[in-house]
């Protein structure tokens, strides 16, 4: 998580959301810190034998495009 602290330090907000599309590598981190998290889905056959294991390796969204994130900020 110490990436994510230096964002967060470098960047103060009420609020950070985080989007990836591994769960996982991607979405732990950014939950230690409560930040909000959405995976990205990826066309079929790309990453589709990537699941998460926990819920800490899961997004709290899934959109199917990066436009979808302006109404999550």
């Amino acid at each position: 998580a110490s990436l994510f602290e230096a964002v967060a330090k470098g960047h103060p907000a009420q609020r950070h959301l985080y989007a990836g599309d591994n769960p996982l590598i991607d979405f732990q981190g950014p939950h230690t810190l409560g930040w909000m998290t959405a995976m990205l889905a990826r066309p079929d056959g790309v990453r589709r034998d990537i699941h998460a294991s926990s819920p800490s390796q899961s997004a709290a969204r899934t959109i199917q495009s990066l436009s979808e994130l302006m109404p999550l900020v």
